[in-house]
């Protein structure tokens, strides 16, 4: 069967891609974007949901803590932030289609995979470009000794979605991530246990960021526990049952898995392609984010820039998928 034929490819439909299928639509170019999953993925359903979760637990700490101020806090509806939130995102994702489908840009449902430097295939169906920009992202790390069900063991995807508000919370893992989302539920009510194997929380930052991040928690009424790790984790009667190293069992509503992210590259087969990959399946970019192979590149968290900081924010895949545009 004869590929469907375009002037670009581009394989994830996150911020990174949209941004270069946009771009490239705006050029009058023919842009097909196959993607497995929501348009604009983790940077609705991860960067959007949980930055609107943060703003509203942030007001929410000012009325609690300057009552002579603002007078009593409010009670929160959780079941209404969390409708508030879903009902935004899904506005969000709706005026992007519509925007792309005046755009003509292709959107194909599915996970592609390399047939060779030129074709993916999505199914039985071939799509070929000159040019194809592969903006896969990454996913959440977990452990296959832990059984993630999206209930009661969660990792960040997760998160936003949850209509209840916990009453207790475990993250696993105090880096950006575990350390946001225990700010958040904290914030609102939640009582939280911060757990990481590091001896100080966000170990990327400064030690006196750190110490004062674990003080501020502290006042807040977030346990942290570093130094330790995760031996056990099951569900029992509805519950998540943590066995740590140290010996102490923590019992909670939900655990949060926030362990890191890795590359979703899984089942492309880029090595198809002949595009390289690094031990950790990150793909290898220069400064215009072009790949080995020269008519592939690769945007966002999926691809790796040996830079001394390479952010994986919206705006940063953003930016990387204009300039592969280009």
């Amino acid at each position: 069967m004869e590929p469907h034929n375009y002037d670009v490819l581009v394989i994830g439909g996150g911020p990174g891609g949209m941004a270069a299928a946009e771009l490239a639509a705006v050029n009058r170019l023919r842009v097909c974007v196959i993607n497995d999953g929501p348009i604009l993925g983790d940077g609705i359903e991860g960067a959007f949901k949980s930055k609107s979760l943060f703003e509203i637990a942030r007001h929410h700490a000012y009325f609690a803590l300057r009552p002579e101020v603002f007078g009593p806090a409010p009670n929160l509806n959780f079941g209404a932030i969390a409708g508030s939130i879903q009902s935004g995102a899904v506005g969000l994702r709706l005026l992007r289609e519509k925007r792309d489908g005046v755009l003509g840009i292709d959107v194909i449902e599915g996970r592609g995979q390399f047939v060779d430097a030129h074709i993916v295939m999505v199914g039985e169906v071939r799509y070929s470009a000159p040019h194809i920009i592969v903006a896969t992202g990454t996913r959440p790390r977990v452990f296959s000794s832990i059984e993630v069900d999206g209930k009661h063991i969660l990792t960040s995807d997760h998160v936003g979605n949850l209509e209840e508000l916990p009453e207790s919370m475990l993250v696993l893992g105090a880096g950006v991530i575990g350390c946001e989302y225990a700010s958040m539920f904290g914030e609102l009510g939640c009582h939280v246990t911060l757990i990481d194997t590091q001896p100080q929380i966000m170990p990327q930052e400064d030690e006196d960021l750190s110490r004062f991040l674990t003080k501020a928690y502290e006042c807040f009424g977030i346990t942290v526990l570093d130094s330790c790790r995760s031996d056990e984790m099951v569900v029992n009667d509805g519950r998540v049952h943590t066995l740590l190293s140290s010996g102490q069992t923590v019992v909670s509503d939900v655990a949060v898995l926030a362990v890191g992210r890795i590359p979703d590259s899984e089942g492309l087969d880029l090595a198809a392609a002949g595009v390289d990959v690094d031990q950790y399946g990150y793909i290898a970019v220069d400064e215009v984010m072009r790949t080995n192979i020269s008519h592939i590149y690769a945007v966002g968290d999926i691809g790796y820039r040996n830079v001394p900081i390479d952010m994986s924010l919206v705006h940063v895949a953003e930016a990387e998928g204009r300039c592969a545009a280009l």
